[in-house]
């Protein structure tokens, strides 16, 4: 979907606008959980890609692709879990 078509949904849909706003803080509360447990994921995690939802890890997979289909396989819809990788490697920003 483009972002016009998502702009325009969320205007004419006060019901959609509350699903999105509603959705944006759980990835926000999700990101700021792994955010402060990010010494605890690095032991458990290293090098992989965890999905955290509701502030609980609920899966994790070396590879984001496969991890996606797993999380789809047995969630279905997965807009409220965040993905994060979890590495102790510097990252490296390419400008």
């Amino acid at each position: 979907m483009s972002t016009k078509k998502i702009l325009t949904s969320i205007l004419e849909s006060p019901e959609r606008s509350q699903e999105m706003v509603k959705t944006l803080v759980a990835h926000r509360e999700n990101a700021d959980w792994t955010a402060s447990h990010r010494a605890d994921l690095i032991e458990k995690f290293a090098d992989s890609y965890v999905a955290v939802r509701n502030k609980e890890v609920v899966m994790h997979d070396k590879n984001i692709l496969r991890l996606i289909r797993r999380l789809k396989a047995k969630y279905g819809e997965i807009s409220d879990i965040t993905i994060e990788h979890v590495t102790d490697k510097p990252i490296k920003l390419l400008f």
